[in-house]
């Protein structure tokens, strides 16, 4: 019965769902999210009552409107953050739990209030967790505290080298600062490895070598980056030869279009006469509404479809020549 009510008997449905739920869990599942009206009913109200009987139906909402229905409300965004990290606080292997998982995928997609988040994130030792707030700290802006974390706390050089790819794929001048940056950062662990690692792998190629070369340390011997300053080099000629002929298309281009205009002042505008005459009709245009096609034909304004029916059938007279496939 309660499955069978709409949005306007919603508080009839509120108060009779308790006892059904309080028998069976799944009850609430079979009435706010199986009903039939269920997506028509006021989320925020809806939220308030299950929060108030169970995280977990919380949670199964708070999923089913924001996957399934598309709903990107930060509210309601970043209260299902906020008990994916209050359902993670009870698992004893927190990396295999599905919350840490969820987490995972939703700090990176989510319409949640990131600074808020920021606050929930306990102080926990654990690398994988330590993970998940470089994360949010991305979404925030503050990349040298997230490099940090990832370089000298959970030493996970391929994280932070997918960090920066990320960042030039947005913003090509933001990437080259915070590359700079994560060459100094891979310095101080003294981990030559992951520099090279960084130096070969990095999707933006103009980044000039005199910078990447004052960032390096002072112990790092030519034959090392030997091979990555040749693959550097030949980049960013690739780079300049793209760009230069990307330039000299576009002055091609100016040119044509110039052209077309000096094309369109050149025609000459025509002088209709007393002696000038309609195409179709025959009769005098002068003291006349009239229609001029691009081929420059001048017809009266009423006999314009004439001459365009007149057009299309001569176009359909017109027969292809045909060869066989052995003179062709």
């Amino acid at each position: 019965y309660l499955q069978k009510l709409k949005n306007d008997n919603l508080g009839l449905v509120l108060k009779y769902a308790d006892w059904p739920i309080s028998i069976m869990e799944s009850y609430g599942i079979e009435i706010f999210l199986n009903s039939q009206y269920a997506e028509s009913f006021n989320r925020k109200q809806v939220i308030d009552y299950l929060a108030s009987k169970s995280q977990n139906l919380e949670r199964i909402y708070l999923e089913y409107i924001i996957v399934e229905l598309g709903d990107e409300s930060r509210v309601f965004n970043t209260r299902l953050v906020e008990i994916y990290y209050n359902c993670l606080k009870h698992e004893d292997d927190k990396r295999d739990s599905i919350y840490y998982k969820k987490l995972y995928t939703f700090l990176q997609s989510g319409n949640y209030d990131a600074a808020q988040v920021l606050k929930m994130v306990p102080n926990d030792e654990h690398d994988h967790l330590k993970l998940l707030k470089t994360f949010i700290l991305k979404r925030l802006g503050h990349h040298e505290e997230a490099l940090k974390i990832l370089v000298l706390e959970i030493h996970d050089s391929k994280s932070a080298i997918h960090y920066i790819n990320e960042l030039f794929s947005k913003d090509t001048k933001l990437g080259t600062k915070y590359f700079l940056r994560l060459i100094t950062l891979f310095w101080k662990n003294d981990d030559k490895a992951s520099i090279l690692q960084l130096l070969s792998t990095s999707k933006d190629s103009n980044i000039p070598l005199v910078d990447i070369l004052k960032t390096l340390p002072p112990d790092f011997k030519v034959f090392e980056i030997e091979q990555v300053l040749i693959k550097s080099l030949r980049l960013q000629q690739r780079f300049n030869s793209f760009s230069n002929l990307s330039k000299n298309l576009r002055v091609v281009e100016n040119v044509k279009v110039e052209e077309k205009l000096l094309d369109l002042q050149k025609q000459k505008v025509e002088v209709i006469s007393n002696e000038t005459k309609c195409q179709v009709c025959r009769s005098f245009l002068a003291n006349s509404v009239l229609s001029r096609f691009p081929d420059g034909t001048l017809v009266h304004f009423g006999c314009a479809k004439a001459y365009e029916s007149l057009k299309d059938s001569e176009n359909k007279n017109i027969k292809l020549k045909t060869i066989k496939l052995k003179d062709y």
